[in-house]
């Protein structure tokens, strides 16, 4: 009786072991987590630079500009999972497009500000490209829930 109830309870804390190792399958892997917080970033800030000037007001920008910055710690927090040495030289880059929005006096033509603001917005684009810690091409894509 006591091996019948040993039995079980083995066979009991196996079945909930291999539960639990399944239940890795379908977390992302560090490099699929980052390749989506990647791709969230580059939409949002494609998202911003396609907006309409005649539609789009500076709260609208600078609502995206906290977006942006919120993407922007979501990759870096997981650049760090994958040994990304260039996220430094985005958060930068990014740190100069942020004081550049917020020098905005909002006297400016929306026209005018993203002119003011391209030097800086082009310098964070090319800072995005140097990420190469990881060819997210070749990473099969996952949703990141937030």
């Amino acid at each position: 009786m006591k091996k019948a109830i040993a039995a079980v309870a083995i066979g009991g804390a196996l079945a909930l072991g291999l539960a639990a190792c399944g239940d890795d399958d379908n977390e992302p892997t560090a490099e699929q987590t980052y390749c989506a917080d990647l791709a969230q970033l580059e939409s949002d800030v494609n998202a911003l630079l396609s907006v309409d000037l005649a539609t789009v007001s500076l709260d609208d920008i600078e609502e995206a500009r906290d977006t942006i910055t919120d993407d922007l710690a979501a990759v870096s927090e997981s650049a760090e999972d994958v040994g990304e040495e260039q996220i430094s030289e985005v958060e930068d880059s990014y740190q100069n497009v942020e004081e550049g929005i917020d020098d905005l006096s909002g006297d400016e033509t929306l026209s005018e500000a993203f002119e003011q603001l391209s030097p800086e917005v082009s310098a964070f684009l090319s800072s995005l490209e140097s990420l190469d810690a990881v060819n997210c091409d070749e990473v099969e894509a996952v949703t990141v829930e937030e």
